[in-house]
């Protein structure tokens, strides 16, 4: 492989060689080239396989096609950068986190490019303190929640997640208190952002939500509320999945 390659561009170099002789006065003339490419001094193999493509129409190999970048496209993927990003949030027991009411017939992404989509059953065997069950993808995994101390802002409390089993999510759901919430939740990064977008099903059906959770109260200070949501719903119980659960849609005023 690696002969056959060195054989194609020897034979390439001695055909731009010609190829220089033959059009030098008139290139010279024009001005169109510079023959020395890598600024050296000298014309050599480099310089001649450089030109090739000039002057005897070889086409540029798999230059990719050039087009505008469609938003958010290039950070939907579950990228390092992404990994790491949630990584950094899930070391911190505190949960530091905005929320906003979204029309999900304007949310600005292209939800079907994300990689990340997780479907959520989420029941409430507690509201104070609120204890919390999850059932990810129909069973793929299973988690314990205890979320207490939040302040009353909203924008922060303590979290603890435990990995549970299927036997263990079966004993504890029947402590069961309020309905049971069932969304997608479409998660991704936005301008170095971890976003999640939540569409509820069921009897929340219609509702939907935009949640990022920050690595500290600096970063959520920081971030601007976009313009494209309905509201900032952060300090508002009634937008809070527990009162969900138990209460519903709330009306908006």
């Amino acid at each position: 492989m690696r002969k056959s390659k060195f054989l194609t561009v020897c034979c390439g170099s001695v055909l731009v060689a010609a190829a220089m002789f033959m059009n030098a006065g008139r290139l010279s003339a024009e001005g169109l080239l510079n023959y020395d490419v890598d600024g050296n001094g000298t014309v050599n193999v480099l310089d001649l396989i450089h030109l090739k493509s000039y002057l005897i129409g070889e086409e540029k190999p798999n230059e990719p096609e050039k087009t505008e970048p469609k938003e958010g496209q290039t950070d939907y993927k579950i990228s390092k950068d992404y990994i790491d990003a949630i990584k950094k949030i899930d070391a911190d027991d505190v949960e530091i986190e905005k929320k906003w009411l979204i029309d999900k017939d304007r949310i600005p992404y292209n939800l079907s490019w994300v990689e990340h989509v997780i479907e959520i059953e989420q029941t409430y065997v507690c509201f104070s303190p609120e204890m919390r069950l999850r059932k990810y993808d129909s069973g793929a995994s299973y988690e314990f929640t205890v979320k207490s101390n939040m302040r009353s802002d909203g924008l922060a409390r303590d979290e603890t997640n435990i990995a549970i089993t299927e036997d263990e999510y079966n004993d504890i759901i029947k402590k069961k208190e309020g309905n049971t919430i069932h969304k997608t939740r479409y998660q991704f990064m936005d301008a170095g952002q971890v976003i999640a977008i939540d569409i509820f099903h069921g009897d929340l059906d219609g509702l939907a939500y935009m949640e990022i959770e920050f690595p500290d109260f600096s970063a959520a200070e920081k971030y601007q509320t976009p313009d494209w949501v309905i509201a900032d719903v952060t300090s508002d119980i009634r937008y809070k999945n527990g009162h969900l659960a138990r209460f519903g849609i709330p009306e908006r005023e």
